[in-house]
Protein backbone atom coordinates (compact mmCIF):
# COMPACT_ATOMS: atom_id res chain seq x y z
CA UNK A 1 0.00 0.00 0.00
CA UNK A 2 3.03 2.32 0.69
CA UNK A 3 3.88 2.02 -3.27
CA UNK A 4 0.47 3.02 -4.31
CA UNK A 5 0.65 5.75 -1.85
CA UNK A 6 3.90 6.87 -3.36
CA UNK A 7 2.65 6.49 -6.80
CA UNK A 8 -0.45 8.84 -6.13
CA UNK A 9 2.01 11.62 -3.83
CA UNK A 10 3.19 11.43 -7.89
CA UNK A 11 0.64 12.08 -9.52
CA UNK A 12 -0.42 8.37 -10.54
CA UNK A 13 -3.99 8.36 -9.08
CA UNK A 14 -4.51 4.28 -7.62
CA UNK A 15 -7.29 4.60 -10.76
CA UNK A 16 -4.31 3.67 -12.98
CA UNK A 17 -2.54 1.25 -10.91
CA UNK A 18 -2.89 -2.76 -11.86
CA UNK A 19 -1.13 -4.65 -8.95
CA UNK A 20 -0.53 -8.32 -9.72
CA UNK A 21 1.82 -11.13 -8.94
CA UNK A 22 2.57 -15.02 -9.90
CA UNK A 23 1.99 -18.05 -7.73
CA UNK A 24 2.30 -16.72 -4.00
CA UNK A 25 2.93 -13.09 -5.35
CA UNK A 26 -0.48 -13.33 -7.18
CA UNK A 27 -2.11 -14.18 -3.89
CA UNK A 28 -0.58 -11.62 -2.31
CA UNK A 29 -1.31 -8.98 -5.22
CA UNK A 30 -5.19 -10.60 -4.92
CA UNK A 31 -4.70 -10.25 -0.72
CA UNK A 32 -3.26 -6.47 -0.93
CA UNK A 33 -5.52 -4.91 -3.48
CA UNK A 34 -8.84 -6.38 -1.69
CA UNK A 35 -7.27 -4.76 1.56
CA UNK A 36 -6.86 -1.32 -0.04
CA UNK A 37 -8.63 1.29 1.33
CA UNK A 38 -8.33 4.13 -1.20
CA UNK A 39 -9.66 5.18 -4.87
CA UNK A 40 -10.27 2.00 -6.73
CA UNK A 41 -7.49 0.38 -8.18
CA UNK A 42 -7.68 -0.38 -12.13
CA UNK A 43 -7.34 -3.85 -11.31
CA UNK A 44 -5.68 -6.67 -10.24
CA UNK A 45 -3.88 -9.60 -11.75
CA UNK A 46 -3.16 -13.73 -10.42
CA UNK A 47 -1.30 -15.84 -12.45
CA UNK A 48 -0.91 -19.39 -11.03
CA UNK A 49 -2.22 -17.84 -7.58
CA UNK A 50 -5.04 -18.13 -4.69
CA UNK A 51 -7.18 -16.59 -2.30
CA UNK A 52 -5.64 -16.01 0.79
CA UNK A 53 -8.29 -16.31 3.69
CA UNK A 54 -7.64 -12.23 4.17
CA UNK A 55 -8.49 -12.22 0.57
CA UNK A 56 -11.72 -14.61 0.76
CA UNK A 57 -12.92 -12.54 3.60
CA UNK A 58 -12.28 -9.34 2.01
CA UNK A 59 -14.19 -10.29 -1.33
CA UNK A 60 -17.12 -8.37 -0.87
CA UNK A 61 -16.07 -5.51 -0.33
CA UNK A 62 -14.34 -6.13 -4.09
CA UNK A 63 -16.31 -3.63 -5.78
CA UNK A 64 -14.79 -0.65 -3.39
CA UNK A 65 -11.28 -1.34 -4.23
CA UNK A 66 -10.80 -3.07 -7.50
CA UNK A 67 -12.30 -2.51 -11.15
CA UNK A 68 -11.47 -5.30 -12.62
CA UNK A 69 -9.68 -9.02 -12.22
CA UNK A 70 -7.38 -11.07 -14.18
CA UNK A 71 -7.29 -14.76 -13.58
CA UNK A 72 -4.84 -17.12 -15.55
CA UNK A 73 -3.92 -20.41 -14.40
CA UNK A 74 -1.92 -23.95 -16.29
CA UNK A 75 -4.65 -27.01 -16.26
CA UNK A 76 -1.34 -28.78 -15.91
CA UNK A 77 -0.55 -27.18 -12.53
CA UNK A 78 0.94 -29.90 -10.47
CA UNK A 79 1.56 -27.24 -7.92
CA UNK A 80 -1.89 -25.55 -7.32
CA UNK A 81 -5.19 -26.75 -8.56
CA UNK A 82 -6.60 -25.09 -11.93
CA UNK A 83 -9.82 -25.61 -9.82
CA UNK A 84 -8.48 -23.32 -7.20
CA UNK A 85 -8.83 -20.64 -10.41
CA UNK A 86 -12.19 -21.46 -11.36
CA UNK A 87 -13.29 -21.55 -7.94
CA UNK A 88 -12.09 -17.93 -7.55
CA UNK A 89 -13.53 -16.77 -10.26
CA UNK A 90 -16.81 -18.09 -9.13
CA UNK A 91 -16.17 -16.42 -5.48
CA UNK A 92 -15.36 -13.13 -6.79
CA UNK A 93 -18.49 -13.22 -9.55
CA UNK A 94 -20.80 -13.94 -5.95
CA UNK A 95 -19.26 -11.96 -4.00
CA UNK A 96 -20.32 -8.92 -6.86
CA UNK A 97 -17.24 -8.52 -9.27
CA UNK A 98 -18.61 -7.30 -12.79
CA UNK A 99 -15.15 -7.43 -14.58
CA UNK A 100 -13.49 -11.10 -13.84
CA UNK A 101 -11.29 -12.40 -16.67
CA UNK A 102 -10.40 -15.86 -16.05
CA UNK A 103 -7.72 -17.77 -18.46
CA UNK A 104 -7.58 -21.02 -17.99
CA UNK A 105 -4.50 -22.63 -20.11
CA UNK A 106 -4.75 -25.94 -21.56
CA UNK A 107 -1.42 -27.06 -21.78
CA UNK A 108 0.23 -24.90 -19.40
CA UNK A 109 1.43 -25.69 -15.57
CA UNK A 110 2.47 -23.28 -12.90
CA UNK A 111 4.01 -20.87 -15.67
CA UNK A 112 3.09 -18.26 -18.19
CA UNK A 113 3.28 -18.84 -21.77
CA UNK A 114 3.60 -16.61 -24.54
CA UNK A 115 -0.35 -16.53 -25.09
CA UNK A 116 -1.24 -16.22 -21.27
CA UNK A 117 1.20 -13.22 -21.41
CA UNK A 118 -0.35 -11.46 -24.57
CA UNK A 119 -3.94 -11.99 -22.78
CA UNK A 120 -1.59 -10.22 -19.37
CA UNK A 121 -0.77 -7.74 -21.32
CA UNK A 122 -4.65 -7.03 -23.15
CA UNK A 123 -5.70 -6.79 -19.80
CA UNK A 124 -3.28 -4.11 -18.14
CA UNK A 125 -4.31 -2.37 -21.57
CA UNK A 126 -8.05 -2.62 -21.11
CA UNK A 127 -7.60 -1.44 -17.68
CA UNK A 128 -5.80 1.46 -17.82
CA UNK A 129 -7.64 2.96 -20.37
CA UNK A 130 -11.05 2.15 -18.76
CA UNK A 131 -9.53 3.91 -16.10
CA UNK A 132 -8.47 7.14 -18.40
CA UNK A 133 -12.13 7.18 -19.79
CA UNK A 134 -13.36 7.32 -16.56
Amino acid sequence: HALIRQLKRDGVPPSRVVVGGFSQGGALALSAALAWRGEPLAGVAVLCGWMTDLAVSLSPRWSSTLKSVFIAHGQRDTLISSAVASWMDQRLRHDGAAKVELALRLNMGHGADVDTMERFYAFVGRALTSAAVH
